[in-house]
């Protein structure tokens, strides 16, 4: 008997030495079939911009940090949160959260695309998932674009004595660059929102791509047009530099790209506005953004009618909730007189062009006539505002300064603190008019 099982052992000592751990895999063993491609790009969707972004760094050390931080315009002087550019309370620190994470998942993508590089098999196979490699590069460049202009670009995977570990940074027409070739290579390998089954539904479609770039494009030469290069430094002592790679687009070009992608995804026919301003006191706009179940809004109206978001991070009561106070962040992300001024008029005109406005002779008097978005978006105390002549005066005080964008409805009695789910929208089809 011992020495049948000296031999049944020796038998599969060959394979005991052999056998791979599944939760040790390296890079060098991954990457074979179809299957390693499709699960590693499926991987890159935890880094979209999200209500949560929680981010292993080390076996100790995480980076927690909320796109509610970036959301709601704190980036910007629209928003007087006491941490916002709105206070004038600019001050950068050593490390940025954004930057990290930014480029942690810009390396996971790297790798998916040198080891697409080097995959023995037939390029079609994997094609959808090197295009979604290249589309979260691009994502990823140009959040960093936004957030700090020119950045180092990295474009291979490193090691920790790489030379590119202390290169300086690329100028923003060579980060621009890179997102636009980034982005039409994605456009080349991925399926039209009408080729995705129901049950791969948020997968990023060509459209997302499409739209993706065409915001890029857009975000860049409004840029050069009304900065221009005053912010370009030269390239060492301050700034990032002027430099452009060769076939780099002019101003007016990247404009008109713009436009003739944005209207590409609208002719798609795939996408459609979210109006159900009749049902819902011409507040759609407010309701699209807390949009959950059947219980998120008087109608009764859930995610399955939604056909207006192209790129979103989709979340679920039961699967992946939105683990962080969305409600209460958003309420107490208040906004400045800045915002409500650039709502136009019913009749389409700014108000300083408006026989409509009405001035500011007391608090309310702003308010009338004005695009329904505004009551969407600034609405105040109340769970519900109905858009009516007295409107105006629901909101006089100092309420109205208060956002509501992403607040539940009916909140704390529908959704309690940090079981909201309602879907994080990345991109629109009001976007691309």
């Amino acid at each position: 008997m011992l020495l049948g099982i000296l031999i049944s052992l020796t038998a599969c000592e060959k394979e005991f030495l052999n056998l791979e751990l599944p939760d040790a895999l390296s890079e060098s063993s991954y990457y074979k079939t179809p299957d390693h491609f499709r699960a590693a790009a499926n991987s890159l969707y935890e880094s979209l911009w999200s209500w949560s972004w929680d981010v292993r760094i080390s076996e100790t050390e995480r980076i927690r940090g909320n796109a509610q931080q970036l959301l709601l315009d704190r980036g910007s002087d629209l928003n007087t949160f006491i941490t916002g550019y709105g206070q004038g309370n600019i001050n950068p620190g050593n490390t940025d959260f954004v930057w990290t994470n930014s480029y942690k998942y810009i390396r996971d993508a790297n790798v998916l695309l040198q080891k697409g590089n080097e995959y023995s098999g037939a390029p079609e196979e994997i094609e959808q998932y090197v295009a979604a490699a290249k589309f979260f590069r691009a994502y990823h460049y140009f959040f960093l674009l936004q957030r700090f202009g020119g950045v180092p670009i990295v474009t291979t995977v490193l090691d920790v004595d790489s030379p590119e570990l202390s290169s300086r940074r690329n100028s923003r027409y060579e980060l621009l660059f890179l997102v636009k070739s980034d982005l039409e290579g994605a456009i080349e390998g991925l399926p039209n929102e009408a080729n995705i089954a129901s049950s791969d539904k948020v997968h990023i479609s060509k459209e997302a791509a499409q739209s993706l770039l065409a915001k890029s494009l857009l975000f860049e030469a409004t840029w050069e047009k009304y900065v221009g290069t005053s912010t370009d430094g030269d390239g060492t002592t301050n700034g990032a530099g002027s430099t452009k790679p060769t076939g780099y687009p002019s101003m007016n070009d990247m404009f008109q790209q713009a436009a003739d992608l944005s209207k590409s995804v609208m002719d798609s026919g795939n996408f459609e506005l979210w109006n159900y301003n009749d049902e819902l006191n011409n507040l759609s706009m407010y309701y699209l953004f807390n949009l959950e179940d059947a219980g998120s809004n008087p109608a009764g109206l859930d995610k399955s009618t939604n056909k207006e978001f192209i790129l979103y991070s989709k979340y679920d009561v039961v699967l992946r909730q939105g683990d962080t106070n969305i409600s209460h962040a958003s309420y107490y992300s208040s906004i400045n007189q800045n915002f409500l001024d650039m709502f136009l008029m019913t009749d389409g005109l700014p108000i300083d062009k408006s026989p409509l406005f009405q001035g500011y002779k007391s608090n309310y008097e702003q308010w009338f006539d004005r695009d329904y978005r505004l009551y969407a978006y600034a609405g105040g105390n109340e769970q519900e505002v109905e858009i009516s002549e007295e409107t105006p005066k629901l909101l006089e005080g100092g309420v109205p300064y208060w956002n509501r964008k992403f607040r539940s409805y009916n909140y704390p009695n529908y959704r309690e603190a940090l079981q909201s789910h309602q879907i994080f929208q990345l991109s629109g089809l009001q976007k691309c008019t």
